[in-house]
């Protein structure tokens, strides 16, 4: 039997995992799923992070790992990927952040399908804020090369160190993009009903299949923690990528 697995990064908020653990223990063919809850949440006393180890004891297909060294964003989730993979095979691996809510029972099948028709490394699904209706992927369309990446992660850390001060004039521009960048979703709807190939994925959930974690133990670099986003600019434009619709965040 070939397992489906889910890496769910967690930090902080109970509520907002367990929302997604249960959409993914209503999908169909149960039988084949195993879950990794990734506990991120270092900063917390150690009694106080029982609460989650104890939530899913009861259930011998939910693993909750707990991170101990302080290595980020990516060295947690790298953590329950090899888990995954060692424990449960290198079949399917969805690894993903713990406030997307799976919304279609038959999402297995689905996956299965694409992977059939669509031979790749990486599937990006179709994830939406469901505040605002916004299509978050693919974050662009065109490939970055290295210098890109690391050129915008540098910026990204800047714009976090001075975020505070620069605040207003952020909002402000921020506001701006978003009420621009829906619009523009609204003149190209059609885009997220096709399937798009060598695309830069969202980060927020990534499905990697079965020749990528044959070849990679750690698929995701360790230099940016800033966000899931930044770190695959730089592994799509090395590896193919290919994004469908499939499913639907929780908020």
């Amino acid at each position: 039997m070939e397992y489906v697995s889910f890496v769910i990064l967690h930090y902080k908020d109970y509520s907002v995992t367990d929302t997604c653990v249960q959409s993914i223990l209503a999908m169909e063919q149960q039988e084949r799923i195993r879950i990794v809850v990734v506990d991120n949440d270092i900063q917390k006393k150690e009694e106080d992070r029982q609460e989650l180890l104890q939530k899913y004891q009861g259930n011998s297909r939910i693993k909750v790992l707990q991170i101990k060294e302080n290595g980020g964003f990516s060295y947690a989730n790298n953590q329950g990927y090899q888990y995954a993979r060692e424990q449960f095979g290198k079949s399917y691996i969805v690894v993903l952040n713990n406030d997307i809510e799976f919304t279609q029972k038959d999402f297995i099948s689905r996956l299965e399908k694409s992977y059939v028709n669509n031979q790749c490394y990486v599937l990006g699904p179709d994830v939406i804020r469901q505040s605002t209706g916004e299509h978050q992927n693919p974050m662009d369309t065109r490939l970055r090369t290295q210098e890109e990446a690391e050129y915008t992660i540098k910026m990204n850390r800047l714009a976090l160190r001075f975020y505070p001060v620069m605040y207003p004039v952020v909002y402000h521009m921020l506001q701006k993009a978003e009420k621009n960048k829906i619009e523009n979703q609204k003149q190209h709807m059609t885009l997220y009903s096709q399937l798009q190939k060598n695309i830069v994925p969202f980060g927020a959930c990534l499905i990697l299949l079965h020749h990528l974690s044959k070849k990679k133990k750690k698929p995701l670099s360790r230099k940016p923690s800033f966000s899931m986003k930044n770190i695959y600019w730089h592994f799509a434009a090395k590896e193919k990528a290919i994004i469908l619709c499939m499913i639907r965040p929780c908020r």
